[in-house]
């Protein structure tokens, strides 16, 4: 990640859409292997998880609202999933610190567990929390990797709800779409539950607004449920899914798109008038694509040969 003078992110054709844009270093050493249990099992500490989630997300729900001057949009999209007592998988772009908040406060009343890249479950203190309400890490050991999938699909059987964010990483306050990784749709259709997607977007400050911070406001729509295809084979299944969950996101996304202020594209161009790169240099790349919606739309098609990760 590289910052330029006035404080904006410099992104250019050769940054990962996954790369994260928040590094943290310190963390307690934690080592998420097969013998991990990814959620809470015990009957005792599931009764002090459940208080202090209630707290928790009162407190940070309203902290957020506040902030972010957060409005929530359609909510009553998912009003009979709620009904029907079956667990689903709901999904959203990750451009906020704490939008996981969002993310509960659409699935209320349903405790949501939330995966997480293992990084962040070992922040000294903060992890502890974490855990209490919910949070999962996603392991990098292979047999921990394992045993995620597996306590995944069994937190889905017993019909609990999952938050996932397809993107794999968290740019703050960016404007738009990134490539999404199959994970969540792999877990829909091995489980036939539905995908919520869920669009986090941004508006322009007004009035009072103006005052009280920088940044856009935000505003959460929930949009209709999107069932797996359980009639085709497994990976087209998974693509469909996917496909048709970031078009519908990124509909609303460009249908509201605000301009923020905090992401500076760096073309290839700029690059070499800077003297960063040579012309010879850009010429010998290949299959670089910087369009995300074009990247999906080629993923959607290759889905055999994605990672699964988030």
């Amino acid at each position: 990640m590289k910052i330029d003078k006035h404080k904006k992110v410099i992104i250019d054709s050769d940054t990962k859409s996954d790369e994260h844009m928040i590094h943290l270093e310190h963390q307690v050493e934690k080592n998420f292997d097969e013998n991990y249990n990814f959620y809470i099992k015990n009957p005792i500490s599931k009764f002090f998880s459940l208080l202090f989630w209630v707290f928790a997300v009162f407190v940070l729900r309203t902290l957020i609202i506040f902030k972010h001057g957060m409005k929530f949009k359609n909510v009553r999209a998912i009003k009979e999933l709620k009904k029907s007592g079956k667990g689903w998988i709901s999904i959203s772009n990750h451009n906020l610190i704490l939008d996981c908040c969002a993310g509960v406060k659409v699935n209320l009343w349903h405790k949501t567990y939330i995966p997480t890249v293992e990084e962040t479950m070992k922040i000294p203190g903060v992890r502890h929390i974490l855990r209490a309400i919910n949070v999962i890490p996603i392991p990098t050991n292979p047999k921990g990797l394992v045993s995620f999938k597996n306590a995944v699909n069994e937190l889905l059987s017993n019909d609990k709800v999952l938050h996932f964010y397809p993107e794999g990483a968290l740019w703050p306050y960016y404007n738009k779409l990134r490539p999404f990784k199959p994970g969540a749709f792999r877990f829909a259709r091995d489980n036939n539950v539905p995908i919520v997607p869920i669009c986090i977007y941004f508006r322009p400050r007004r009035g009072l607004w103006k005052i009280l911070g920088k940044h856009p406001l935000v505003t959460v729509e929930v949009l209709d449920p999107i069932y797996p295809d359980m009639e085709i084979h497994n990976k087209k299944a998974i693509g469909k899914l996917s496909a048709e969950s970031f078009e519908r996101i990124n509909k609303v996304i460009e249908d509201n798109y605000f301009e923020t202020s905090d992401y500076y594209f760096m073309s290839d161009q700029d690059k070499i008038s800077m003297g960063i790169t040579t012309a010879s240099e850009v010429a010998s790349k290949e299959n670089i694509n910087t369009n995300p919606v074009v990247e999906i739309k080629e993923q959607a098609t290759t889905q055999d040969t994605a990672t699964d990760t988030k």
